[in-house]
């Protein structure tokens, strides 16, 4: 299969060291001879990041994937990735299922499944005291939002969350649905129509 062109959209992350809002590049079906190049560079934050948050008494899902893993599902097409770059380091990674499934809140209505969402450790609070960019997972989660509008899926998402993660979901206002024993009993979130395009309004993030 012949891999998608990349398709680039301007965005914004904020800086707190610079107490500013810093340019910032959404890349949509990101290419996956990068993901080397992602992994060379997250690894060993992850490392330090994960032994961080022991010494603050917290212990983290983050950082049990390896991106390359992904390659053969995307190239054949069975998952799209979406990239987040600023000042020239890829600053966090999701990957959104092709096929829909079935919303699990609404009867007959299907969403986009995101698979994955990870930010680079060097900017999740809890694995560094200082974090270089904040909004990373809203950015991506807003890209996930408007590939399923285009895909008529009227913006629905749904995602099983680390439990880590689940704080964040809830804050951008997904419905939880609770543990899941088809899968590792990590809790199911979902988005309808209205909760998506309410948190992309709140955010400020362009449908």
């Amino acid at each position: 299969m012949t891999p998608a062109q990349p398709f680039y959209r301007p965005c914004e992350l904020y800086d707190p060291n610079a107490a500013a809002t810093v340019p910032a590049t959404l890349i949509v079906d990101f290419p996956t001879d990068r993901l080397s190049e992602v992994e060379s560079d997250w690894q060993s934050a992850r490392l330090q990041g994960i032994e961080w948050a022991r010494t603050q008494g917290i212990e983290l899902d983050h950082g049990r994937w390896d991106w390359r893993n992904k390659i053969f599902r995307a190239t054949g097409g069975i998952i799209r990735l979406i990239g987040l770059e600023c000042k020239a380091a890829v600053q966090g990674l999701a990957a959104v299922c092709s096929d829909f499934r079935a919303s699990r809140i609404e009867d007959g209505a299907e969403v986009v499944y995101l698979d994955y969402l990870e930010s680079a450790a060097w900017n999740v609070q809890e694995m560094t005291p200082s974090p270089r960019h904040l909004g990373v997972g809203t950015q991506l989660l807003g890209e996930a939002i408007r590939i399923s509008l285009v895909q008529t899926t009227g913006g629905r998402i749904g995602l099983h969350a680390l439990p880590n993660a689940e704080l964040f979901y809830q804050r951008c206002g997904m419905t939880r649905i609770g543990p899941d024993p088809h899968y590792y009993r990590l809790c199911s979130y979902e988005f309808t129509t209205a909760q998506a395009v309410a948190f992309m309004h709140s955010r400020g993030l362009p449908l």
